[in-house]
């Protein structure tokens, strides 16, 4: 398990008795406002549960190294319940744009979620440090 500081996102390595199916991976900076997404919960009041809706809202900022938008949470009319966060946000193409991580306490029920580029970014990050220690053994500080 590796926690990413400062979001809510954890990684877990599991060892599958089967082949899994690759969930394939949108670009999330080229999501737009008024975009159809669908998410996946399995909250302690609503269990299976497949929910539409809308992306509501873009948190993003530029960088002096990179000039081009990030996006740092996708805010969706998508109500999410307890138990419900982790779980995966599709866009209309079964392409993974988020992970749900939050939920807007006043009364438009809206939710965010991590971007997949971000989610990407911490999981090559991590992948290309576990390749380093495989090949090279462990880094000492």
């Amino acid at each position: 398990v590796r926690f990413i500081n400062n979001i809510d996102l954890a990684l877990l390595e599991i060892d599958p008795p089967y082949p899994l199916k690759v969930i394939p991976l949108a670009d999330s900076d080229k999501v737009k406002l008024g975009d159809e997404i669908f998410s996946i919960g399995n909250s302690f009041l609503l269990n299976n549960t497949v929910s539409g809706g809308k992306v509501i809202g873009l948190g993003s900022h530029h960088s002096r190294s990179n000039p081009e938008k990030i996006t740092d949470l996708i805010q969706t009319t998508v109500t999410l319940y307890a138990g419900d966060s982790g779980g995966p946000l599709f866009d209309r193409h079964g392409h993974l744009v988020g992970l749900m991580t939050a939920k807007e306490k006043s009364s438009d029920r809206s939710s965010f979620a991590i971007p997949s580029n971000k989610i990407a970014e911490h999981l090559f990050d991590y992948i290309d440090k576990k390749s380093k220690i495989q090949h090279h053994g462990p880094q000492n500080p």
